[in-house]
């Protein structure tokens, strides 16, 4: 009987995505292909990753669904052309052959001609810590050249507002400049970030990415002196190239380059919202040191939505409060609930069904926490019809059956 020729899986990576090394990788793919047919083997899979670093395995797609298929019994021997095409760090290196171990599967490393099979463990230890080493220094090389280009002035590739001519030039990009004027102009208007962010997704104005703002890249927008003509680097650093942990570094090691023909708005347009920001922000503190938690409305979370589930929300006009399904009130497209129920409108309805089980000569006078003993909850339909709920311990049941139409 002819026996099965052995199942090969080949893992290759290459770390970024730039056309020589993605050349290196279609490479890889064929030298593997010719060592399979050489070696009689049966060329089961090709695991590759593209502009993927080795010091971690949380962004190794390919490299997670081998260990995936190796469960399922795909493949019979992985063969890797490198141990630093691997993993570049240690511990991860070792798991993942435990792993495959684990399954009976052998990881072979064609450039040292070791086998986690057949080869001690402490062998395989060396040449991994080696790649580590050599990920360390090269980590130490790209953060000294980083550093060196941050003191001449290195532009990011990216910016919002401008485009970049090349390594240390930026060019003003006149229809995002406009929408970046915008911003600053909005903000000492009043306006807060993410309400500036849904002002420019309305007027169909998209991010350097194509996608739609949100507060935080508004911030970062506000934030950024560049657009006053003063660009900044070295604002942090990485402290562990394993997991790229990264700590920010006080201003004094800062490095700050004058270019005033970048400037997208003055000086003193910048200095005016980074005044309001700081005033903004000591009221919000100031106000959460003074007063911790706002206290509860009595119906706060006690009305639920009958369509989505969501919780009804106070709303204030003419000086009536009323409540309606915050999912609605936050986008009309989330929730078909329009309901408004007026609050006092709930208190008649409780009250007319309490006397029942309780004393109660004015349901407005209770307070949430009264309230919440009594009631599980008040549901609102899109028909206007009141569920009201009661709690097991008042009348033994979930549900009184209490339906009103206001």
């Amino acid at each position: 009987m002819r026996n099965k020729p052995v199942r090969l899986a080949a893992y290759c990576r290459v770390s970024t995505k730039k056309e020589e090394q993605l050349d290196s990788l279609a490479h890889q793919k064929e030298f593997f292909e010719q060592y399979a047919a050489r070696e009689g083997m049966e060329l089961a899979a090709i695991y590759a990753d593209e502009g993927v670093s080795g010091r971690q395995l949380r962004r190794r797609e390919q490299f997670s669904r081998m260990l995936s298929d190796a469960a399922c019994g795909v493949f019979d021997l992985v063969a890797v052309k490198d141990i630093s095409r691997f993993a570049r760090n240690t511990v991860d290196c070792l798991q993942a052959i435990r792993t495959l171990k684990k399954q009976g599967i052998a990881v072979r490393f064609l450039s040292s001609g070791q086998e986690s099979m057949g080869d001690s463990e402490f062998i395989l230890t060396v040449y991994a810590s080696l790649a580590q080493e050599e990920s360390a220094n090269l980590s130490k090389r790209v953060k000294f050249g980083k550093e060196l280009n941050a003191k001449k002035g290195r532009v990011p590739p990216m910016l919002y507002g401008y485009d970049r001519v090349d390594l240390f030039t930026l060019r003003i990009c006149p229809t995002e400049a406009d929408a970046v004027r915008l911003m600053f102009a909005r903000y000492l208007d009043g306006w807060g970030a993410a309400r500036i962010a849904q002002e420019l997704n309305r007027m169909a104005i998209p991010t350097k990415l194509g996608k739609q703002w949100e507060s935080r890249g508004v911030r970062r927008c506000l934030c950024n002196p560049v657009y006053c003509g003063t660009l900044v680097n070295h604002r942090s650093t990485v402290v562990d190239y394993l997991d790229g942990t990264v700590k920010p570094l006080p201003a004094c090691e800062w490095f700050s380059h004058e270019r005033p023909d970048w400037a997208i708005v003055s000086r003193a347009q910048f200095d005016a919202v980074q005044l309001e920001m700081a005033r903004r922000r000591c009221i919000a503190e100031g106000g959460k040191q003074k007063n911790p938690r706002r206290p509860k409305l009595p119906l706060s979370g006690l009305i639920v939505c009958g369509t989505c589930g969501g919780v009804f929300s106070p709303r204030t006009r003419g000086g009536r409060r009323y409540w309606m399904c915050w999912h609605h009130d936050r986008d009309k497209t989330a929730c078909a609930n329009a309901v408004s129920i007026p609050e006092p409108v709930v208190f008649d309805l409780l009250e007319g069904c309490l006397h029942e089980i309780t004393d109660v000569s004015c349901m407005s006078r209770l307070t949430h926490g009264h309230l919440a003993r009594l009631l599980a909850r008040i549901e609102v339909g899109e028909d206007r019809t009141v569920h009201i709920f009661w709690r097991k311990e008042e009348n033994g049941s979930d549900c009184c059956g209490t339906n009103r139409n206001p």
